[in-house]
């Protein structure tokens, strides 16, 4: 790897947008043979079985193309498999390969910006990476902190006692506090609050999120690598949501770990140097940040959301591509982040980037992004997009069912004058069950045995046998969210066309169980929907299914059969009828999973990192101290915090010469949220409330 060290900048970046091109011309090639392969087969099938050419050519033109397209996401899959088993010293263009040591006036802030966060979680996490990163000798290179945008008066003072907190325990640590008067733009304006005022101050910034643990060795070798690639503006790490206990927890849990680690292998193959930006658990650049991401802000008018950027994260990480920079996203280095517990508060926060995807298609076509971050962004943009085809076709099958049955002659005669055009996809289909179906399976049992069998990762999941028994259950499971998942998107695109107002706080991620009337409030458009879909099957689809129809449609048939017929059509319909009760049912806590080690993963349960361990063990410590029930009142009487309080505010004497004497007539407990807050930062205001407490 001594190669790729000596490189200079303009070498390495030559070298990695010559390999980038000559994947991208591979990944093309091989789709453009998969493709004249399937026309050829389907030109054969036409010419041998008399197939009319103005009908058969445009099928199969359709299908080659979209088998092609599919083939070409199954390159990536095998690629990344391929990529995901190879040691990162053999990728000469990993940015890790080039990690040098930070250099003497190198400095680094760590952000943490929180709304009304639990503060005991907030001082677990940033104690336990503090206490991991004090390890190190370039510890001394970073400063923490903590950017609060909470409106509520005793949450703010739980954090301000946190600071003192932490500041005792770690006195070598730079810890600054920072409480906004106004929280325009939410976080974004959080943030850019920061880089305004102290930005130029440092080299780069770790961003961080209230829930985000990043272990002291990834946080070190994060800034070794941006330390080493100059034209690099962000690297991601590779985050792991864990530690949930219900059910809906384990199998997000369990999805997310192999959707995580093998679709960033396989996009960074294709896609070197153009990672995507997660908004958290990631180093940036502070010059091509600040050079690059002034975002910008949509009038309220036209079709697309308006107003401050939500899913601002993605839109800057494509901002610094169109900069020129380097962007990665990297599997080796590892971070984690808390799950959420149910799905009500998971779709909540999908909604949100939902609605903050709807904001780029007013952007896009911007000058400001590169050719490849435009593409990216309306193909994400777009996605969701498919949730409404999905559902539309899920209602009209329905009628299809209906139709069939109701004409079954009909449908016969159909069936047996198209019978001679189906040939023209045997092979194809043949060729697709292969590349879909058996192949991708082969492919995941080989990551699966030499992956983590190598890595020693199987026994942390519970063995061979529970792993595959936990794949069934996460199967079944995530197969009923999808449903729901479906109509739930369609909502949320319904509420933006209609310009409902997007509202949002503090996420749950305590794992609270979620009421009946919470359910079914949320969820009972969905309800509505499974029982009409029910009903309809049940008079207009099942009077016509018979032993007389299903002899005329060849469909085998008995009495047991019969039913499982039945009960498949209206099993989806049921799913979402039962749509409430599913969400409470999964939001509930299942310790028996737990302790039979089903849905687990290498990271949770007894295997949780060292990091991770202490963030528990000092929320717990933090909330046996009291500290989530420190109120104004407390604080107002509180001798030690008062004397701290009163050292980092400073004098404002028009301030208190206005206000003095009208909250001299007014008893501590009746004063405002408003009032409050005019007294914390106000040094001369909280000395007098200070002593009039203490008189009585």
């Amino acid at each position: 790897m001594s190669y790729i060290k000596n490189l200079t900048d303009s070498e390495y970046d030559t070298l990695l947008k010559s390999i980038r091109k000559k994947r991208g011309l591979f990944l093309f090639v091989c789709a453009v043979a998969q493709f004249l392969l399937l026309m050829t087969v389907g030109i054969v099938q036409i010419s041998l079985n008399g197939i009319n050419p103005y009908v058969g050519l445009p099928l199969c033109l359709f299908s080659s193309l979209l088998t092609s397209l599919g083939g070409s996401a199954f390159l990536l899959f095998v690629f990344g498999a391929y990529t995901a088993l190879r040691p990162v010293e053999k990728d000469i263009l990993n940015p890790i390969n080039r990690a040098i040591p930070l250099k003497r006036d190198t400095r680094i802030a760590i952000l943490m910006p929180i709304y009304e966060e639990d503060p005991s979680r907030v001082g677990g996490g940033l104690m336990a990476m503090m206490e991991e990163l004090s390890e190190h000798e370039e510890a001394t290179h970073f400063d923490w902190f903590i950017l609060s945008d909470s409106r509520d008066v005793d949450i703010v003072l739980q954090e301000k006692l946190l600071l003192f907190t932490l500041r005792e325990k770690f006195p070598n640590f730079n810890i600054a506090y920072r409480h906004r008067i106004s929280n325009t733009f939410s976080k974004v304006g959080n943030i850019s609050d920061f880089y305004r005022r102290w930005g130029r101050n440092y080299k780069y910034v770790v961003m961080l999120d209230a829930d985000s643990i990043l272990p002291g060795e990834s946080c070190i070798l994060l800034a070794r690598a941006m330390e080493g690639n100059n034209n690099t503006a962000l690297i991601q790490s590779r985050f792991m949501e864990i530690t949930s206990s219900t059910l809906f927890g384990m199998v997000s849990n369990f999805r997310f770990m192999f959707d995580n680690y093998l679709y960033t292998y396989y996009y960074n193959y294709f896609n070197p140097g153009r990672g995507f930006y997660m908004g958290h658990n990631a180093i940036v650049r502070v010059e091509a940040f600040m050079e690059c991401c002034n975002l910008p802000i949509a009038e309220r008018s036209g079709p697309f959301a308006a107003g401050k950027m939500i899913s601002h994260d993605y839109y800057e990480g494509s901002l610094l591509l169109g900069g020129g920079y380097d962007t990665w996203i990297l599997p080796q280095i590892i971070s984690f982040d808390e799950q959420l517990h149910n799905i009500l508060t998971f779709f909540a926060r999908e909604r949100r980037w939902l609605v903050g995807a709807q904001t780029w298609f007013r952007f896009f076509m911007s000058k400001s992004l590169s050719n490849f971050g435009k593409i990216n962004m309306f193909q994400r943009a777009l996605f969701y997009y498919a949730a409404v085809v999905g559902l539309c076709t899920f209602i009209l099958s329905f009628y299809g069912l209906h139709y069939v049955f109701m004409h079954p002659i009909k449908t016969r005669m159909a069936m047996l004058y198209f019978k001679r055009y189906q040939a023209i996809g045997y092979t194809k289909y043949l060729f697709m069950f292969a590349m879909f179906l058996l192949v991708p399976a082969s492919m995941q049992i080989t990551v699966y045995y030499i992956t983590f069998v190598k890595k020693k990762l199987i026994k942390k999941m519970g063995g061979h046998v529970k792993y595959l028994f936990s794949y069934f259950i996460f199967s079944f499971v995530q197969s009923n969210i999808i449903l729901i998942a479906m109509c739930l998107i369609n909502k949320f695109l319904f509420d933006w066309l209609k310009q409902k107002e997007l509202h949002w706080g503090a996420q749950d991620r305590d794992g609270t169980l979620l009421s009946w009337d919470v359910c079914i409030k949320s969820l009972y458009p969905i309800s509505i929907l499974g029982c009409l879909l029910i009903a309809y099957s049940v008079t207009s689809i099942f009077p016509y299914i018979n032993d007389r129809t299903l002899a005329i449609l060849h469909i085998p048939h008995s009495r047991f059969g019969m039913f499982f017929f039945k009960f498949g059509i209206i099993f989806a319909p049921l799913v979402l009828a039962l749509a409430p009760a599913i969400a409470r049912l999964t939001s509930r806590e299942l310790l028996l999973f737990k302790k039979k080690k089903w849905l687990q993963t290498p990271y949770d349960a007894e295997n949780l990192y060292p990091v991770v361990k202490k963030t528990y063990a000092y929320t717990k410590e933090l909330r046996s101290t009291g500290l989530n029930s420190f109120t104004f009142e407390k604080a107002i009487s509180d001798v030690a915090f008062t004397l701290r309080h009163m050292g980092s505010v400073p004098e404002r004497p028009q301030k208190y010469s206005f206000w003095k004497d009208k909250l001299k007539k007014k008893d501590v407990s009746s004063y405002s949220n408003l009032e409050k807050f005019l007294i914390l930062r106000c040094r001369e205001l909280w000395e007098d409330t200070f002593l009039k407490t203490c008189r009585k």
